[in-house]
């Protein structure tokens, strides 16, 4: 399920996927902050899995692909492990389909297992 709303002056988008809710906090005030979060419902606990990314994708396991903009094209990682980095690398196409991670590179389809 994706949720969308605004609170605070902070634009939120959430995904829950069972366990694990990402939300991406994006601040209106100056400067634009942005910090995707993810919350362990069972647990209560709250970890900051990016910052300024232009796309994320929540695995089961709770952890986090996100996709970065670069001066130097697009960059695609999984909490800090780059898997894909270029000019030609699309941050606004990394989706999940079919149980796994999917982005374009030079108009190309690339996938890796869901993280």
């Amino acid at each position: 399920m994706l949720l969308g709303f605004g609170l605070l002056g902070h634009r939120v988008r959430a995904d829950h996927l069972r366990r694990f809710v990402a939300a991406n906090w994006i601040s209106a005030a100056q400067g634009g902050d942005s910090r995707l979060t993810v919350f362990d419902l069972d647990t209560r606990a709250q970890r900051e899995a990016c910052r300024y990314p232009t796309n994320h994708v929540l695995g089961d396991s709770g952890r986090v692909a996100c996709s970065f903009q670069t001066p130097n094209g697009g960059r695609i990682d999984v909490e800090g492990v780059v898997l894909d980095e270029g000019p030609d690398v699309d941050p606004e196409s990394l989706d999940r389909r079919n149980g796994q991670l999917v982005w374009r590179r030079g108009g190309v389809e690339h996938t890796s297992p869901l993280p």
